[in-house]
């Protein structure tokens, strides 16, 4: 619902939204933080957790899968990267045994 009281009782719409998020983003101490980034983030973990593309792209309301490819690129780059180093026999800092 909306937090304006000129609006109480409507629909959050997006600039209401991008306020909140920054006002949350500054108490938290997170910079460049807009309402997009959770999409990413979502499409993100669903692609990280193994969920089929198709669910991932229902899920997220996306018909396309070029445009589930860019929410998701940043998870293949990543496993791309690992794998490399795991086939040259090296692990990544942080994950040494």
């Amino acid at each position: 619902m909306a937090q304006d009281p000129k609006n109480a009782g409507q629909r959050l719409g997006y600039q209401g939204l991008h306020k909140m998020v920054k006002k949350l983003g500054a108490i938290a101490g997170v910079e460049g933080i807009h309402p997009h980034r959770f999409r990413h983030s979502f499409g993100t973990e669903v692609t990280r957790r193994g969920v089929d593309p198709l669910f991932g792209k229902e899920l997220m309301g996306i018909k396309s899968d070029r445009v589930f490819q860019r929410y998701t690129k940043g998870v293949f780059k990543q496993a791309a990267a690992e794998a490399y180093l795991k086939a040259i026999g090296e692990e990544e800092e942080g994950k040494k045994s």
